[in-house]
């Protein structure tokens, strides 16, 4: 899939902090945007996959996940990223 420029306002103390992460990473500011946006898509993705699983299990009389037992997917998905 092709690029596209995308134009938003972000506070200034944020882009300082930005800049200086990619100058130690060595990489310019829109890769870590970039990655930053992955990110935030798939534990998006991530949060609605589970909220319709539960959503299913209801519908279907299923007893639902415990507190806990989200707890530990979440862990295990945020440790595997």
């Amino acid at each position: 899939m092709g690029s596209k420029t995308l134009t938003f306002r972000i506070e200034a103390d944020k882009v300082v902090a930005l800049d200086a992460l990619a100058e130690m990473q060595e990489r310019p500011r829109s890769f870590l945007l970039n990655e930053a946006v992955d990110h935030y898509l798939e534990l998006n993705d991530y949060h609605i996959s589970e909220i319709r699983a539960g959503i299913r299990q209801g519908d279907s009389g299923e007893e639902g996940l415990s507190v806990a037992t989200m707890r530990k997917r979440a862990s295990t998905w945020h440790k595997a990223k």
